[in-house]
């Protein structure tokens, strides 16, 4: 499964202005932006997930966008799109009482609504793990072998 990033502080936010009120070339990624590898990085993981869902009998239709591009402007519908993906996987499957909720918008998001929209995703590829361990676990175990 896809690693998510769902630790953005203020600080993260305050850094990344910095760098790019200075003009100069962001060579690493940064924790305070949030682009179109994010959004990317986000519609994998739906798109991962979905996918984990259909082989294991649960019924999806969630898909996510994965064509973000650098100069990709975020449309309202193509916002609205991304959080209906997200929305589609945690309606289809069990989640942990402490997953988020989802943010109600992209526009103005900041670092604690998009902690929160990969943290539901995290928080579900570990449903996903434990489901597949509880699996293993029952079907390996010699006492129901007979």
């Amino acid at each position: 499964m896809i690693s998510l990033i769902y630790d953005r502080t203020e600080g993260d936010v305050r850094e990344a202005r910095v760098f790019r009120a200075s003009g100069r070339n962001i060579a690493e990624r940064l924790k305070g932006c949030y682009d179109h590898i994010d959004r990317n990085r986000v519609g994998q993981a739906v798109n991962e997930l979905a996918t984990w869902m259909r082989n294991n009998g649960y019924r999806t239709n969630a898909h996510g966008f994965i064509g973000w591009q650098k100069d990709s402007l975020v449309t309202r519908e193509l916002g609205e799109e991304m959080l209906d993906s997200v929305a589609a996987v945690r309606r289809d499957l069990v989640v942990f009482p402490d997953t988020p909720q989802l943010p109600p918008t992209l526009f103005k998001m900041n670092h604690n609504d998009a902690n929160a929209l990969e943290r539901i995703l995290a928080s579900m590829q570990t449903m996903t793990e434990w489901i597949e361990w509880s699996r293993n676990l029952y079907f390996s175990d010699i006492t129901f072998h007979g």
